[in-house]
């Protein structure tokens, strides 16, 4: 959490492959901000095209069973998107009681590899 610049709440409204969502980002105060890009931090996973495509689709399809339409934290990386105009984040759900680092969840399933950050960062 000490990479971590803040922590949001967000419901998710669309998951665009295995690494990348669209919310929209609570910020408190009756402030929401729509249809915002994210970037999972650290991981890559496979693309929806291409050799990887039956992979691509499994992994957006876990992402989606997961958290799609529903309520997640974002704890963002950066005060500033990256190149393609996503911000980064790590995705946090919970399940029962207790959250999970999606991220962190999708690299030890092995639906993504770790991509640009120490694996302890993820």
């Amino acid at each position: 959490m000490e990479n971590s610049k803040y922590h949001y709440s967000a419901k998710v409204k669309e998951v665009y492959d295995g690494d990348t969502i669209t919310c929209d980002i609570d910020l408190g105060f009756g402030i929401t901000l729509n249809d915002q890009k994210f970037r999972f931090f650290g991981i890559n996973a496979p693309e929806l095209h291409g050799e990887s495509e039956e992979a691509g689709k499994a992994c957006q399809a876990y992402v989606s069973d997961r958290i799609l339409g529903k309520e997640i934290v974002i704890e963002t990386i950066l005060d500033k998107k990256e190149k393609f105009g996503r911000w980064l984040g790590r995705i946090n759900y919970k399940v029962d009681d207790k959250w999970v680092n999606l991220n962190r969840e999708m690299i030890d399933n092995k639906m993504a590899i770790v991509f640009m950050a120490d694996e302890s960062e993820v």
